[in-house]
């Protein structure tokens, strides 16, 4: 009968020749002990440096796997964001407050950058709203709505928006611009929201 070993609690690291505890490596399912030989500091040293003298030639190829493989990443970023929901929002919330003055530059430079875009996406959003608007849609109620959401945003200092349930543009579904299809939402949900639309909540 044969005696197990017991798994080792340090490591040489072969980079360094530093000893380090075993959570320092990552995880190598082709060697012996099933640990990388270099430790987690050396390892992502060498990816570092790698992505420096090769920058162009990693962006062509990262640029490569996004277009290959869309799905894929959108599934992984979604399930992460979700895991990941609150201590995401908390950083994003630090960060904004630590960095005002970068945030408000970094948003200015882009809409100066992206000016026509932004336009362009504007008419086409009217566009879309006086297409799908049906002639028994109640203005008066619409513009209600709208006032809402603009004396909300006052009155709490908060950014508030009126959002199609609904959206207007989907590949399943068209929405209309009716009071009905509109609801009050901060400007962070709606733009996280999008345009998703899931046709289980509907059945």
């Amino acid at each position: 009968m044969f005696k197990l070993t017991e798994q080792p609690i340090a490591k040489k690291c072969a980079k360094c020749k530093k000893m380090k505890p075993i959570n320092q490596y990552c995880v190598d399912n082709s060697k012996k002990d099933g640990l990388y030989s270099s430790c987690k500091s050396c390892k992502n040293k060498k990816n570092r440096d790698y992505k420096k003298k090769n920058a162009s030639k990693v962006k062509a190829y990262n640029i490569k796997y996004r277009k290959n493989n869309k799905d894929k990443i959108s599934i992984i970023s979604k399930s992460h964001y979700e895991a990941n929901k609150e201590k995401r929002l908390a950083l994003s919330k630090v960060y904004r407050l630590n960095n005002k003055d970068k945030c408000i530059k970094w948003g200015h430079d882009y809409y100066m950058n992206h000016k026509v875009d932004w336009y362009n996406k504007k008419a086409e959003r009217r566009s879309l709203k006086n297409s799908a608007t049906v002639f028994y849609s109640d203005k008066k109620a619409i513009k209600r709505i709208y006032r809402t959401a603009h004396i909300l945003g006052i009155i709490n200092k908060c950014k508030y928006e009126v959002d199609h349930i609904i959206p207007l543009k989907h590949p399943l579904v068209c929405g209309l611009h009716h009071e009905d299809n509109l609801q009050i939402i901060t400007m962070r949900h709606n733009r996280r929201k999008h345009n998703r639309f899931d046709p289980k909540d509907y059945e």
